[in-house]
């Protein structure tokens, strides 16, 4: 799916493009889902053309779940046949994640974990590493919580468990709390590695419950 020019998802349309090339260090993956983000959209309304090289037709998409079909020059890490996910923009905007195939950089994949569903796996690469990079700037450690304001968008759903599966201690992680005030009706949100506990409450000052 792509664009001729700049427009809204309406104008999306499907486009014959050329196999893409497999450059050294690149895997060339056969696309099983593919994510969406509000990013998306403003790069396909042109709202990011003043920093970003665009060509048309442009195929949206920077986050992908899929399986690797062929391995390029100097790109041991995968095989063909390896189930792999990852955010793959590059620095050049044409050919996204909407495709039947997509080169990417081997460093912009990491194998797909079996517990994960396709559409899970491709929903996870921008948001979680959103969430991921917000949490380890800030220096958070286990026992810690943090309160996320505004949290009608992606990460930080997946800020809660995500960041931290690889800490030294899983027994404790952080709490992530998140406030969407969309409804006029502030409501949190506590996460674990472990499991999910919601809390409502108004008009109490929002760190009072958290």
């Amino acid at each position: 799916m792509g664009l001729k020019h700049y427009g809204r998802p309406e104008d999306l349309e499907l486009v014959d493009h050329p196999e893409p090339k497999v450059a050294p260090g690149e895997v060339l993956v056969r696309v099983v889902a593919a994510g969406i983000n509000p990013v998306g959209w403003k790069l396909a309304e042109g709202r990011l053309d003043a920093l970003m090289e665009t060509a048309f037709p442009l195929i949206p998409g920077w986050d992908v779940a899929g399986v690797v079909e062929r391995v390029g020059p100097d790109a041991g890490e995968f095989a063909p046949g390896d189930e792999v996910f990852g955010y793959i923009r590059k620095d050049h905007v044409q050919l996204g994640a909407y495709a039947e195939l997509v080169s990417a950089h081997v460093r912009m994949l990491a194998r797909k974990p079996d517990s994960l569903t396709w559409e899970q796996a491709a929903g996870v690469p921008l948001a979680g590493l959103t969430a991921y990079q917000a949490v380890k700037h800030a220096g958070v450690e286990a026992g810690e919580t943090v309160l996320v304001q505004g949290a009608s968008g992606g990460p930080p759903g997946p800020g809660g468990p995500l960041p931290w599966r690889e800490a030294p201690d899983r027994s404790e992680p952080p709490r992530i709390c998140s406030v969407n005030s969309a409804s006029r009706t502030p409501r949190g949100q506590e996460c674990r590695c472990g499991g999910r506990r919601r809390r409502s409450w108004r008009p109490s000052a929002v760190h009072t419950p958290v």
